[in-house]
């Protein structure tokens, strides 16, 4: 049986709201749970007793924040823009000096200073989106390091010994690093909930859609002009990611958010395809931009494996997997 404390500190890891509104909540929660107490005192019960009681009065922690994110959750149009605002600039670098410039290791250092001062301020919800373009630069390095590793082995087959199988092997070392370290993250957010998750991984579909047409075009490697073919379709996507996350986060129930998430994803990838691919067939298009999508819902998946559904009750995660028990 866990604690008040522990309680307490369970439900406010899963609040998804404003860092003042939630130091209002845990006040009257905390105070709630220990009135609770001291009536169970009073009529009698051991000191054990009463705290597990009191306990038991309180509920499932993620029911509780669940309910209390649906009542208090709904994001100020501050905080929606705060989160735009990471894909508006990335789209301004695509449209304007392109992604090979300075400007676009600028931006991305930039998100990473930006989701350190969001952390140090009670980790609103715009850190996330933030934190997911400075993660980009993991997914980026990450490529790059594939790549470079398939160069030397193609230089060791070669004859480029011993140096080009090293280099190759590092190479792949950092590509496995960098996916345990994203699969850490997003298994970390999941814990509190799916929409910090999916706010990371919003912009890694279109990006990394990008980054693959960009480098079977041969621009990855040799900056010349296939190096900025896509720069119009990313600015687009981009755009369009910021406009509708903004308007994505407004909805108070998580239900909405994730349709409108769900949506949003969606369209985006399909935008971003068939800019890439203008000859793909309607079926390869729509199995592309599901499979593509699905990245963005990768927290759910881990809150499943968690076995968190189980007391997800109130919940969108306790709301999805209802939907899916045959009744």
């Amino acid at each position: 049986m866990r604690t008040r404390a522990e309680l307490l500190a369970e439900t406010e890891r899963r609040l998804l709201v404003d860092p003042r509104r939630q130091r209002e909540i845990m006040l009257e929660l905390r105070s709630s749970l220990d009135d609770a107490y001291e009536e169970y005192l009073a009529a009698g019960c051991s000191p054990a007793e009463a705290e597990t009681l009191a306990v038991q009065s309180f509920g499932r922690p993620a029911a509780v924040a669940g309910a209390l994110n649906d009542a208090w959750g709904r994001a100020s149009w501050a905080s929606a823009l705060a989160c735009a605002l990471p894909h508006l600039l990335a789209a301004a670098v695509f449209l304007t000096v392109g992604w090979a410039s300075p400007a676009a290791a600028a931006v991305l250092a930039g998100a990473a200073g930006v989701a350190l001062l969001g952390h140090r301020l009670g980790t609103p919800l715009w850190t996330y989106t933030w934190a997911g373009y400075a993660l980009f630069a993991v997914f980026g390095a990450g490529y790059l390091a594939l790549r470079l590793a398939e160069r030397q082995a193609s230089n060791t087959l070669t004859g480029g010994g011993a140096l080009s199988f090293g280099l190759a092997v590092l190479g792949l070392g950092f590509v496995l690093l960098a996916v345990l370290f994203l699969m850490h993250t997003v298994h970390r957010l999941a814990e509190r909930d799916w929409l910090p998750g999916a706010l990371v991984l919003l912009p890694a579909g279109p990006l990394l859609s990008w980054l693959v047409a960009t480098d079977r075009s041969g621009g990855l490697v040799q900056l010349g002009r296939t190096a900025h073919q896509y720069d119009g379709a990313m600015a687009a996507a981009l755009l369009a990611l910021g406009a509708g996350a903004a308007v994505a986060l407004r909805p108070r129930r998580r239900q909405l958010k994730l349709a409108a998430f769900s949506a949003l994803a969606l369209a985006t990838e399909a935008l971003v395809i068939h800019a890439f691919d203008p000859s793909a067939r309607p079926l390869a298009l729509a199995l592309r931009t599901v499979a593509v999508t699905a990245v963005v819902f990768l927290p759910l998946a881990f809150v499943a494996r968690s076995g968190l559904e189980a007391e997800a009750e109130g919940s969108i995660v306790g709301w999805f997997w209802r939907g899916l028990r045959p009744h």
